[in-house]
């Protein structure tokens, strides 16, 4: 039978498995994939959470173990600021289209009554 010890070892080592595949995702601008990973570590992190609540299970923990653990929060904190730094350059590059269509709009509206004639009597067909 496993030990909590060991079973928390072995959710450390899916939670790994899942971080690369996160990194991998994030780096191929895969977001939807990378919210499904997110998804499935979910189930993981809510276990050891349960298991770590045991009194002096975290200090038994060998410091090899708790050496996985920082650089899996390290990891997560990456790409965490990874993510924040991409949702700013799509709120700048989504900004622009939105002013695009509104200009388009604009000139639509302006160009593309019934009735008005260009000189080569094509823009009111485009409308």
């Amino acid at each position: 039978m496993e030990s909590q010890v060991e079973k928390i070892v072995r959710l450390v080592g899916a939670l790994e498995i899942l971080s690369n595949q996160l990194f991998g995702a994030l780096n191929a601008g895969d977001y939807p994939g990378a919210l499904g990973i997110q998804d499935r570590c979910q189930p993981v992190l809510d276990e050891i959470s349960r298991l770590m609540v045991e009194p002096g299970l975290a200090r038994s923990l060998d410091p090899a173990t708790r050496e996985r653990v920082d650089r899996l929060l390290k990891n997560q904190l990456d790409q965490v600021e990874r993510i924040e730094a991409d949702k700013s350059v799509l709120r700048e590059e989504l900004k622009g289209i939105r002013t695009a269509q509104t200009r388009t709009q604009r000139f639509r509206s302006a160009y593309g009554k019934p009735g008005y004639s260009s000189p080569s009597g094509n823009y009111a067909e485009t409308g």
